[in-house]
Parts: C-alpha cells; structure tokens; sequence
C-alpha cells in the first residue's frame, strides 16, 4: 500500500532504480506498477471462460466467451495467454482440458495452478 502511494509514508524512503517514489506523480508511478493480489478472482466456470474473462473489455472477444458456441475459437484465442502463463501444458493435462471447471473463486484448483 505503502509502494502504490495509496498512503505516504509519514519517514524514511522508499526507492525505486534510486528514484524516491515521494518525487514521482502518483499516476505516472501507479502506470510503472503492476498488483498481483494473492487472492484472484476465479468464476465457477471453465479454464476457457476463466482466461477469455480478461480480454472481454474488446467487444468481439466478449462475444466469444459470452457464445457456447464459439468455444473453439475461445480456445485459440487464449491458447497464446495460456503459454505465456506457462498454465498450457496444465490444461492439457486435464481430463476435460479446456472445459475444466475450477470451482468457486479456482477452489479446485492449488494456490499455483490459480
């Protein structure tokens, strides 16, 4: 809370490369900063659904995890994000893979699987 500036600190410093966090705007620092919070939200869902949930700001991708019918082109969609999360040669592990269900808020899933 202390690095996103959501308070200040009240002594000391806190650095970044050596740059004084106190001297940066707060919107260009929290632009430089990514949160990854320990808790993720997960639906009651598939692993498809799950990973395709992050693009539905775009209009068309959100027609795709929105449409049952569409779920193999959902699939190749996400397939890229999958590998680049290294979470790929899990799902195809799985026995139903991309139509995984992982439970409420991923509880079918390990704290690293999520």
């Amino acid at each position: 809370r202390l690095l996103y500036r959501f308070y200040e600190i009240q002594e000391g410093q806190i650095l970044i490369d050596g740059q004084d966090i106190k001297r940066m705007r707060v919107n260009d620092l929290r632009k430089q900063i990514a949160i990854v919070p320990q808790d993720c939200v997960l639906f009651n869902d598939t692993i498809a659904y799950n990973i395709g949930y992050g693009a539905v700001r775009d209009p068309e991708f959100k027609k795709m995890v929105d449409d049952p019918d569409r779920k193999d082109e959902l699939i190749e969609a996400v397939t890229p994000a999958s590998k680049r999360a290294q979470i790929y040669d899990f799902i195809l592990k799985k026995k139903n893979k991309w139509d995984t269900v992982v439970g409420e808020r991923g509880l079918k899933l390990s704290g690293g699987e999520k």
